[in-house]
């Protein structure tokens, strides 16, 4: 072999030793860079996912224990009762498109809203869902599958119906519709661009919602391969690249949902996910082979003038490629072959070189969004005594958003551990985080700080083995409006007073204290005389106003024990419980009709109004609470007949 052979060989063989290794490690560092960052967005984004999915169930099944609370226990075997109970509460069925339906404890339907037909009455029997909440008294989640009744795809959530001693009297369940955007809205997402989400059932394997419509209802097993099934529901300590539904390789991640009732599975094709570093690889091995051709053939024609060149370039190399060198551009002193030569070598790494800028601009902007999210974020490792028990934790890293919620600055904590930080911390906060770190099972759970008024949701995980993270979100506004909402179940919203259903419950209690105790109890039922003719004559924001200011008189005549409700227009109830005598129960009475007669000066206006009263006294008139509300007006109707502007006691008939 000639020495221009020799030389083009050497150049080739020096290329491929030394440049080309140095790419393929470095494709190869960089896309094991991009598994580890992609798996954590991808994580991050199931589990956050999952969250709101477990929060919105868990509204709905509140909301639905809550009704199940106010059921009328003495008539749930009364299918009217049951009937009108249920229709009175519209808003739930905004969660449970599909119905409602109260089932007694032999497993037959009493009523459902709205009406389908077959399911008021239908045997539940044999359904889990109410075998398990008869046999434990607790919340129940159906399998998903076609109801019978509606034939629409659904889920069954049943709660419990208990009487005041605390046993069970039936089951309330309420069906989800699987179409409901409302709640399985983020589902329909895509996980980057192809990507899917897809919610299953742990029970019987069975999709319940995801990405494909198709999809749902379907078996897992008739639509993935076996290696799927075993590797989602064996668990998923972290994200795995494994064949997804349609047996195409991907980045899988899961999360659980209701203690392992739901699975919520999130998969990136493995193409798409790794498609940058594919083409950067392509791109790079192109432009090498193309290198090393030319250089190849240059070398050859040229090896006699360029030797001196070639010999000092290739030595140049070498050292480059063994590390003695930094990499650095080749000094081009000639205009020939061997200079074009140089001179793509350089460009070509300057390609590389701006192809890691990139990277470092795409690290920069990952750590942009940590250090700008609103959320606070702290990444933690465990510390185990010597019998393998969680001791201690230290803080690794902290975003500017937790500093901001906790007062405590990453200066303050990073390197350090918990105890060295907060001496007084309760042992309980360890052992909870060494759960996570142990398990590998994800926790969320809500904390309130007394000191600055603040509710958070905070959600621990374990982002690697012996480390965890956890996300703290302040939301102290939803809080107060979750409680907003509860004050306005009960409470009338133009006046602020109880409403019937409040005013129902403290008659209950009351008329229990007063036969425990042998004291009085009045309940009178009255109404504001021609209170139609204020809002004819003045308006209805008049009379709105005059409603206020009568509640307002109320307040300042009765006692601190006594209670009063709007039942609605311009009805309203009171409660005088542990009256001393018929007198001192008559000169209240007196007191609040001249109060209430009392001129009103209201929007320019002096307006006079008088109210008529029904009243009825336990124990003579010894009935149930419902018998004397009647009786109280009975004795209003009386009290209008006598001419209004006072009040009527309810006389009981002796035969």
């Amino acid at each position: 072999m000639n020495l221009a052979n020799k030389a083009a060989l050497t150049a080739a063989l020096l290329f491929v030793a030394g440049f080309l290794p140095l790419v393929y490690f470095s494709t190869v560092a960089l896309e094991r860079n991009l598994m580890a960052l992609l798996a954590n967005q991808q994580s991050a984004s199931v589990r956050h996912m999952a969250n709101d999915l477990e929060e919105s169930m868990h509204l709905r099944i509140d909301a639905l224990q809550d009704i199940a609370n106010k059921l009328p226990v003495d008539k749930v075997l009364d299918r009217d009762a049951m009937a009108s109970f249920l229709s009175s509460y519209v808003a739930i069925y905004r969660f449970y498109a599909n119905g409602i339906v109260v089932i007694g404890r032999d497993g037959y339907g009493i009523a459902d809203r709205p009406q389908v037909v077959g399911r008021g009455d239908g045997d539940f029997r044999e359904l889990a869902y109410f075998q398990e909440v008869m046999k434990t008294g607790k919340t129940a989640i159906g399998k998903p599958g076609v109801s019978r009744f509606t034939r629409e795809p659904s889920i069954g959530v049943a709660v419990p119906i208990k009487n005041s001693e605390g046993e069970m009297i039936g089951v309330m369940a309420g069906f989800l519709s699987l179409l409901d955007r409302q709640l399985f809205d983020q589902t329909d997402a895509k996980l980057g661009k192809s990507g899917t989400y897809t919610l299953v059932s742990s029970w019987d394997k069975v999709i319940i919602v995801g990405s494909r419509k198709d999809h749902i209802l379907k078996p897992i097993a008739d639509l993935a391969p076996g290696a799927f099934t075993e590797l989602i529901f064996d668990g998923l300590d972290d994200t795995k690249i494994g064949d997804d539904l349609a047996g195409t390789p991907a980045l899988l991640s899961d999360a659980h949902i209701l203690d392992g009732h739901w699975l919520l599975i999130g998969s990136l094709p493995v193409a798409e996910a790794f498609a940058p570093v594919r083409q950067l690889q392509i791109q790079i091995y192109s432009v090498a082979v193309v290198i090393l051709v030319l250089v190849s053939a240059l070398m050859w024609a040229v090896m006699r003038r360029q030797l001196g060149t070639v010999t000092r370039a290739t030595h140049a190399l070498e050292r480059m490629a063994q590390g003695s060198d930094a990499l650095a551009p080749l000094p081009v002193k000639r205009r020939d072959e061997v200079g074009q030569m140089l001179r793509a070598f350089n460009a070509l790494q300057a390609k590389i070189h701006d192809k890691d800028h990139a990277l470092l601009q795409s690290k920069a902007r990952f750590q942009n969004l940590f250090e700008h999210m609103t959320n606070g974020f702290a990444l933690h490792e465990m510390i185990f005594d010597a019998q393998g028990v969680p001791s201690d934790y230290r803080f690794l890293e902290v975003n500017p958003a937790f500093e901001l919620l906790t007062g405590i600055t990453a200066q303050q904590v990073i390197g350090k551990t918990a105890l060295q930080v907060m001496p007084d911390l309760e042992r309980h906060w360890v052992s909870k985080y060494g759960g996570v770190v142990v398990s590998g099972q994800a926790i969320t759970f809500e904390d309130y700080d007394k000191q600055g008024d603040r509710w958070y949701r905070v959600t621990a995980y374990r982002p690697e083995h012996g480390k965890f993270a956890v996300i703290i979100e302040n939301f102290t506004e939803l809080k107060k409006a979750q409680d907003e909402l509860k004050h306005m179940a009960f409470h009338d919203v133009l006046t602020g007073l109880p409403n019937r259903t409040l005013f129902s419950d403290r008659m209950r209690q009351a008329l229990a204290h007063a036969k425990r105790s042998g004291t009085m109890l009045a309940v009178i039922y009255l109404d504001l005389d021609r209170f139609k003719l204020v809002n004819d004559s003045y308006g209805h924001a008049i009379g709105d106003l005059l409603l206020m200011e009568v509640a307002e008189r109320f307040k300042d005549d009765l006692r601190s024990e006594d209670s009063i409700s709007r039942f609605g227009g311009d009805e309203f109830a009171l409660l005088l419980p542990g009256m001393k005598s018929e007198l001192e129960l008559h000169e209240l009475l007196n007191r609040l009709l001249l109060h209430i007669a009392a001129p009103y000066s209201l929007g320019g206006q002096s307006i006079e109004i008088s109210m008529s009263m029904g009243v009825t006294v336990y124990p003579q008139d010894d009935s149930d609470s419902d018998i004397l509300m009647r009786h109280a007006d009975e004795a209003l109707y009386e009290a209008k007949r006598a001419g209004r502007n006072c009040f009527y006691r309810y006389r009981i008939a002796v035969s």
